[in-house]
C-alpha cells in the first residue's frame, strides 16, 4: 500500500508539472508571486491563467518549522470547487472569478481565509 501511495503522489506532481509546462498555463505578469500568513502557515502562491481560466497556484509551509502543510481543505467560499495541497504542500485551484475567498481548514491548524483580486 506504502508503494501505491508514493506512485499516486508521483503522479500527482507529474500532473502539475505536465500541467504548468506542457500545457500553456502563462503566469499574470502583472501578479506574479505573493505571500499571505496565517497563525501557522504560510502561503506562498501566484496566479496561472490558461484561456479565459485562472488557477491559484501555491505552496503551504508551516510557519514554525517550515515544514509542507497537505491534507488541507482548500475551497472557494460559495462554490464547490476546491482542492488539497500534495506531500510537498503544493495545490492548483481553479478560481470562477476575479474576486472572491479562499478558505483554508485543516485538522490542529485555525481555519482561515484569504480575500483575492485578480485585476
Amino acid at each position: 500500500m506504502g508503494s501505491t501511495l508514493i506512485n499516486n503522489n508521483s503522479l500527482i506532481l507529474v500532473f502539475l508539472f505536465t500541467l504548468t509546462v506542457s500545457t500553456g498555463f502563462e503566469r499574470l505578469e502583472a501578479q506574479d508571486n505573493y505571500v499571505f500568513k496565517s497563525k501557522k502557515c504560510v502561503l506562498s502562491y501566484s496566479y496561472l491563467v490558461k484561456n479565459d481560466s485562472t488557477f491559484m497556484h501555491g505552496f503551504l509551509k508551516e510557519i514554525k518549522t517550515n515544514a509542507p502543510v497537505y491534507n488541507m481543505n482548500i475551497s472557494v467560499d460559495g462554490h464547490s470547487i476546491g482542492t488539497v495541497p500534495n506531500l510537498e504542500g503544493e495545490f492548483l485551484l481553479y478560481l470562477p472569478q476575479k474576486r472572491g475567498t479562499i478558505l483554508f481548514d485543516k485538522v490542529r491548524y485555525d481555519k482561515f481565509k484569504m480575500e483575492y483580486l485578480i485585476r
